[in-house]
């Protein structure tokens, strides 16, 4: 039975902290491989589209994303089985056009608050996969949004410090 780990909370010092490069060498052993199932068995029970792994207090540059986010053909074509969610190892991601779109974004790691928060609409990101195999890929509005706010952790941004007309509800994504 995978663990459940717990998600660090705003103020949580640990939550501004610049998380770091993982090498390919962690990839491949158990202990990564241990962390990356509980990993994403935990954004799965916490109802989450995405997680950082700073958000479970390990200061490693990967996140996680719901399979659901991702089509039929983006997941065949990143290699991932029908059940499978996206790792992302040392993302990077990079904008393709000028073009912008405001989301109410919500956080596992900021409880209970919302907000609009403005994001590049078209993004090329690159990453390592959990078999520390290179990503190349695009990706657009509700997907390049969730890899934004998982990256904006990797360097200690939370969502809070870029939206606008933050209130208190149940409505938006949590990532």
């Amino acid at each position: 039975m995978p663990t459940i780990f717990n998600i660090l909370t705003h103020p949580h010092k640990n939550l501004r902290i610049r998380a770091q490069e993982v090498d390919l060498g962690y990839l491949k052993t158990d202990e990564c491989k241990t962390f990356l199932k509980n990993f994403t068995h935990t954004m799965r029970v916490k109802d989450g589209v995405g997680l950082a792994a700073v958000q479970v207090d390990t200061p490693k540059r990967i996140i996680c994303i719901i399979r659901d986010v991702l089509s039929k053909e983006e997941r065949a074509a990143l290699g991932l089985g029908r059940h499978d969610d996206l790792i992302l190892v040392n993302p990077e991601w990079f904008p393709l056009s000028q073009k912008k779109a405001w989301g109410q974004e919500g956080c596992l790691s900021v409880p209970g608050l919302w907000g609009d928060v403005e994001r590049t609409a078209d993004i090329q990101v690159t990453a390592l996969n959990k078999h520390g195999e290179r990503l190349a890929f695009k990706a657009t509005y509700f997907f390049s949004r969730v890899i934004q706010h998982e990256v904006d952790h990797n360097n200690g941004i939370l969502f809070i410090d870029k939206a606008h007309n933050l209130t208190k509800n149940t409505n938006g994504i949590k990532a």
